[in-house]
């Protein structure tokens, strides 16, 4: 997920916002001026690690909306004993999009989450969620 969010970070780019926590920076600038050097170097460890906010340079919202991208509307699959997978979404992902002459060249596209088999679900899409879980190993 890490990974992901650093490719989106990367294609769609990134502006910086400054100090998570801007009192804290002013409360260490101050005790780096403090007369005991071991106070003041701690200070500074802690203001060169503090952390900075990041956010995307665009506004991106967010949000699952049914995409049919096959040509009858439905992404219509069946399981070996004939009854239709149920509704889910199908994951986001980055891919090399070979372009150019020869298709020799690359090109990274994101593919957007799709919902699959929205004729089977009832509900409204609200109310529907994604969860992503990662490999223990």
């Amino acid at each position: 997920m890490a990974l992901n969010l650093c490719l989106l970070m990367t294609h769609y780019g990134v502006k910086e916002d400054g100090p998570s926590n801007p009192n804290q920076i002013k409360t260490l600038q101050k005790a780096m001026r403090h007369k005991r050097a071991s106070k003041a170097a701690q200070a500074r460890i802690q203001l060169s690690t503090m952390p900075t906010l990041i956010s995307f340079k665009q506004e991106i919202k967010f949000s699952m909306e049914a995409n049919r991208t096959s040509s009858t509307g439905d992404d219509y699959r069946i399981h070996g004993d004939g009854t239709p997978k149920k509704p889910h979404w199908r994951k986001s992902y980055f891919k090399q999009q070979p372009i150019g002459p020869g298709l020799v060249e690359r090109k990274l596209i994101f593919i957007a989450p799709v919902f699959v088999n929205r004729k089977y679900f009832f509900g409204d899409l609200k109310d529907t969620k994604v969860v992503y879980k990662g490999e223990n190993k």
